[in-house]
């Protein structure tokens, strides 16, 4: 299907049929989304069949660049499985994911980590939540099952995947096509999509993947869901202080209230969650406006290398035919150079070492001539005789 070799049955849930598939040498989640459906023209014609196919034309644009916003977020945050691709086959879409095969711990399984482990866990899902809220994402169905902590070669980190229902910050689907779990709904999404009224989109941003995520830090610190005084779910609660928290007092408990205030404009941020988690780990929080260690001004002489950010350890390692980019998490990616260069300018981050340029390529050289034929030489040191007239169609006097 699509170039990918399906490795078994497909699974029907609730929200969805799936099944994993592989191309290359490399594997993949592939997810078989209920709606939208295009629409057949042997079935529908006229104003039905047009406003339909308008509506997956919208959904397909909206996608494109909500994968695209994923995939950026990504390439700076390794705790997010970003969408690669989707697909139309038949009138049914389909979202693509890299396959996640580290081993997944419960809830319960992760608050029986050393205690400075838990935290180190909760903080690296603090750093995916401001990856996505930077790039005005709402991940918009945030649970264990969507996000889950491995087992992990650099040790336990957090994995957010699926994000087939994911959205940009103030603009959710229309209120009947707004999916979640509403034990982790946030006060402002449970009364938009109670209220029925699509004016009222504008009120869910990503703070309201950060009061889920408050749900999700308590679960991993605690092992056990907190319970509620009034209402039968959080996103109902008068007052953050309504809900009975086993974590003990202190800074931990005391963010996760933050993350639960009613009033979003009240409640805190992802970067506030980032920040918070690292003062709570020992470390230096990161700035809210990075700015670059050496002037743009342009200069005859050669700029100086740039040192690591000691705020963040953020760096750019320059070299052939990538790039290693050093996040703040510690974690590393290889990225094409004009990306690096573009992720380092855009929140300026520092440039470490020289950039080791290619060699440029042996150019193929003329040995020989005649009316007829042109004998090339070629790098490798062979030979190749071709017809002139063939040699200057296709290079002429061209290097």
């Amino acid at each position: 299907m699509h170039g990918y070799e399906l490795l078994g049955e497909w699974t029907t849930t609730a929200n969805g049929s799936y099944a994993f598939g592989r191309k290359g040498s490399k594997e993949f989640f592939l997810k078989k989304l209920p709606q939208p459906k295009y629409p057949n023209p042997k079935m529908l014609t006229g104003d039905t069949f047009r406003r339909k196919k308008e509506a997956c034309e919208k959904w397909e644009e909206k996608r494109r660049r909500l994968i695209a916003a994923l995939q950026k977020a990504s390439s700076t945050c390794a705790f997010i499985v970003a969408p690669t691709e989707y697909f139309l086959e038949g009138n049914s879409y389909y979202i693509v994911s890299p396959r996640v095969k580290e081993k997944k711990l419960t809830p319960e399984e992760v608050s029986k980590l050393d205690k400075e482990v838990r935290l180190d866990v909760i903080k690296k899902y603090a750093y995916a939540l401001k990856a996505l809220a930077d790039n005005d994402v709402v991940h918009g169905d945030i649970k264990h099952s969507n996000v889950f902590v491995v087992s992990a070669a650099r040790g336990y980190e957090p994995r957010f995947i699926d994000f087939d229902d994911s959205y940009f910050s103030g603009d959710p689907p229309d209120p009947e096509s707004t999916i979640g779990s509403p034990e982790f709904y946030s006060p402002e999404l449970g009364r938009y999509i109670m209220s029925d009224d699509p004016e009222l989109k504008g009120i869910v941003t990503c703070k309201s993947d950060v009061f889920a995520s408050a749900i999700m830090f308590h679960d991993y610190y605690a092992g056990k869901r907190m319970l509620q005084k009034h209402g039968k779910y959080p996103f109902q609660i008068d007052s953050s202080k309504d809900m009975i928290m086993a974590v003990p007092s202190g800074k931990i408990k005391d963010l996760i209230q933050s993350m639960m205030e009613i009033d979003a404009g009240r409640r805190a941020d992802a970067g506030a969650v980032l920040n918070g988690m690292k003062e709570i780990c020992g470390e230096a929080p990161i700035p809210s406006t990075p700015k670059p260690l050496f002037s743009k001004t342009p200069s005859p002489k050669a700029e100086p290398a740039k040192r690591p950010d000691p705020a963040t350890g953020e760096r750019m390692i320059p070299g052939s035919p990538k790039w290693t980019y050093i996040m703040a998490d510690g974690t590393q990616r290889m990225l094409p150079p004009a990306v690096a260069k573009g992720i380092a300018e855009d929140k300026g981050i520092p440039i470490v070492g020289e950039e080791k340029m290619a060699k440029p390529p042996a150019k193929e050289e003329v040995v020989k001539k005649d009316e007829k034929y042109v004998w090339v030489k070629k790098p490798d040191g062979t030979i190749s005789k071709l017809a002139k007239k063939i040699y200057d169609t296709l290079l002429g006097d061209k290097p």
